[in-house]
């Protein structure tokens, strides 16, 4: 590889790019998330990320490397990404050609409950990173391990840090979504700086059709992810105001209307959506390329003295 994509690989402290992760117990649409934003799987079809320590995703031409615990790098082809040891691996890095990539790198966690990694894995992670993104599954959202491994970490984040309600679509009706989103807001209140319901799968497969996408809440959502990435390229210090939004309701800017108290009782999912997670929807990650625009303007303006 040409010495610009080692840097890119592996960018020095003061001129890296954010970095963006991804956390969540298994299943809990990391994946799904990744390739939304990527606009394609990083990954071959037959390696998932859940059996592969973190991965490092940043621009550049294809290429594939392992990073042990001693901190060497190795080159490794992508097909043979299935040999790649937990134990043994502190983390791979990928680079691919994406939008997305032009803003940020993105590190796709393996599931937090996996008892081959130990918490080391998540700390060196955690050290690293700008902001979280932490997805839990709406039929059992934020269970006890997801809020004591937060607990653990939380202090090591930036505070930027999101919490997506995946596959919201599986909740039958919407009293069962509100419930649920109250016992997640009131049980995670001054942790995340916004909650976003979202609806992964019909984000993946909405193609042309806009109603779908901002119906999916993953319009609100990335242009959330947007802004804050630009803030911290632009250094920016100062958090807006935590705030929970509905994914019934994209255009929401503030929190949710209250919602009032009910026992808790178990919600039933909708029976399994049989589209297939592997199609992709490159043309949504274009929302960067607007980002991109939002930022040379920013910079033309920082030029000209404000």
């Amino acid at each position: 590889m040409s010495e610009e994509n080692l840097i890119r690989l592996n960018p020095v402290a003061d001129t890296r790019k954010p970095r963006l992760v991804l956390m969540g117990e298994f299943s809990a649409g990391k994946s799904t998330l990744s390739n939304i934003l990527l606009g394609c799987n990083p990954l071959p079809m037959r390696v998932t990320a859940t059996r592969l320590p973190p991965v490092v995703i940043s621009q550049g031409q294809p290429a594939a490397f392992t990073v042990g615990h001693d901190g060497v790098r190795t080159p490794i082809a992508l097909d043979n990404l299935e040999s790649v040891s937990l134990s043994e691996t502190r983390r791979v890095e990928l680079s691919m050609e994406s939008d997305a990539l032009e803003l940020c790198d993105i590190v796709d966690m393996p599931g937090i409950s996996d008892p081959n990694m130990p918490p080391e894995t998540w700390q060196n992670v955690i050290r690293e990173n700008d902001l979280v993104i932490w997805c839990t599954h709406a039929t059992q959202a934020w269970r006890k391990s997801e809020a004591a491994i937060w607990d653990s970490l939380r202090a090591e984040t930036s505070g930027r840090n999101l919490l997506l309600i995946t596959q919201f679509d599986k909740l039958q009706n919407q009293r069962d979504q509100d419930r649920v989103l109250k016992r997640v807001q009131r049980e995670t209140e001054g942790l995340f700086e916004a909650i976003y319901p979202v609806s992964l799968l019909v984000a993946l497969n909405a193609d042309d059709d806009i109603e779908a996408w901002r119906r999916s809440g993953a319009a609100e959502f990335l242009e959330h992810v947007i802004g804050m990435l630009l803030d911290f390229e632009h250094g920016h210090s100062k958090f807006p105001t935590a705030a929970t939004h509905h994914a019934d309701d994209p255009a929401a800017t503030g929190p949710v209307s209250p919602i009032p108290d009910e026992d808790h009782e178990p919600v039933t999912p909708e029976p399994a959506n049989t589209q297939t997670e592997d199609r992709v929807m490159p043309r949504r990650v274009r929302l960067s390329s607007d980002a991109g625009s939002r930022r040379n303007a920013d910079r033309r303006a920082a030029s000209r003295g404000g």
